[in-house]
């Protein structure tokens, strides 16, 4: 009997010990609960902030970029407060090769943005343990760049000069050696119809190229950036298609023409122009996605735009044309007048349709805007 009652009490003493381990643990556990939760909403409070400042830097808007991030930052909560966003929102530069990230300043050609987010949390249950409060943090990268390929591209090989001389007085800047810069991606964003029309027709052979009305191309492209050889379609139905199709169906129809699923078309790629005028297979394709001669509103198309025309080097393509960047073009509609494609030079943020090599800090009409950290 006394060996029972001494085993009782020890079981008492033990149970006491476990039960103050097991609060101690959950205390714990909830507490650890809510500070995985605060971080994750501290994560996204920084990615929100990073990512609005790099497109607002990437539009040309300096260090006022700064304040688009804390603004962004305070649109969510963390704990059902407001996060504090550190004086270091950074302006900089990222390496893909190393993952690294370089402060620079808002004047010295930064492109990305670093941002910091921080709350001060305060434990429950561990408390009792003497644990009252915890600051927490979360950084985030995001980079402004240019998508350099597309699986979306329309059949038009659109001179880059053309988008030059809309920038610039006609001629003051060549295709040949001039590289868009930040401010003008920034001035392209702001084009519309009304200020800044555009005409896809060259009427006579004294105009950019001879070789086609509408700079009509046959799609994939005749010699790959690479030096590969491609294998484009034949025949005017496919342009007609590729004009009025929507993206998922353009992949498919480049990919099936190429004989190997390949849809992109890619800067440094040279395309193999299509004969003939087209006009009638413009005006079809137009229609075809526009529902009529006017679009409205304005649809935003890629196409290629060449900087030189002639023979591609690795001997694939004859009299092609060499694709410098991929472009925005705004569609608005078919002139009927002059047999005429209108619309306007543009650019989006937007990577629906884009793939292939994203270039961070790269100055296209795709821009794109991606976290990178």
């Amino acid at each position: 009997m006394f060996h029972q009652r001494e085993r009782r009490g020890f079981t008492l003493i033990l149970m006491s010990f476990m039960l103050t381990i097991l609060i101690g643990a959950a205390a714990f556990a909830v507490d650890f609960s809510r500070m995985s939760l605060y971080r994750t909403q501290l994560r996204s409070a920084a990615d929100a902030a990073a990512l609005a400042a790099a497109f607002r830097l990437s539009q040309g808007g300096g260090s006022a970029s700064a304040d688009t991030a804390v603004a962004y930052a305070s649109k969510n909560t963390v704990g059902g407060t407001t996060p504090l966003v550190l004086a270091d929102v950074l302006p900089g530069t990222w390496s893909d090769a190393t993952k690294a990230f370089t402060q620079t300043s808002w004047a010295a050609g930064s492109y990305a943005v670093q941002v910091t987010t921080r709350y001060n949390a305060s434990f429950g249950f561990a408390k009792i343990f003497g644990l009252t409060n915890r600051t927490i943090t979360a950084t985030a990268v995001a980079v402004a760049g240019g998508a350099t390929s597309s699986s979306c591209v329309r059949p038009w090989a659109i001179p880059y000069q053309a988008m030059l001389d809309v920038l610039y007085s006609p001629g003051s800047k060549s295709a040949a050696t001039y590289d868009l810069t930040t401010a003008d991606i920034a001035r392209l964003a702001v084009m519309t119809s009304a200020s800044n029309p555009v005409t896809l027709k060259v009427g006579t052979g004294s105009n950019y190229t001879a070789n086609g009305q509408f700079w009509a191309v046959q799609l994939p492209p005749g010699e790959y950036a690479n030096g590969t050889a491609g294998s484009p379609w034949s025949g005017g139905s496919n342009y007609r298609t590729a004009i009025g199709d929507d993206c998922t169906a353009l992949a498919a129809l480049i990919g099936g023409a190429s004989g190997n699923a390949n849809p992109y078309v890619s800067v440094g790629d040279w395309l193999s122009p299509e004969t003939g005028n087209k006009v009638g297979p413009t005006q079809q394709g137009v229609d075809d996605q526009c529902g009529s001669d006017v679009c409205s509103p304005a649809r935003k198309l890629i196409a290629g735009m060449w900087d030189s025309y002639g023979n591609a080097p690795g001997g694939h393509c004859s009299g092609c044309y060499h694709i410098k960047y991929m472009a925005i073009f705004s569609l608005t509609g078919w002139d009927n007048a002059n047999n005429a494609v209108t619309g306007y030079f543009n650019t989006t943020t937007s990577a629906s349709g884009t793939g292939g090599t994203f270039v961070a800090g790269g100055a296209s009409p795709i821009q794109v805007i991606a976290l990178v950290k």
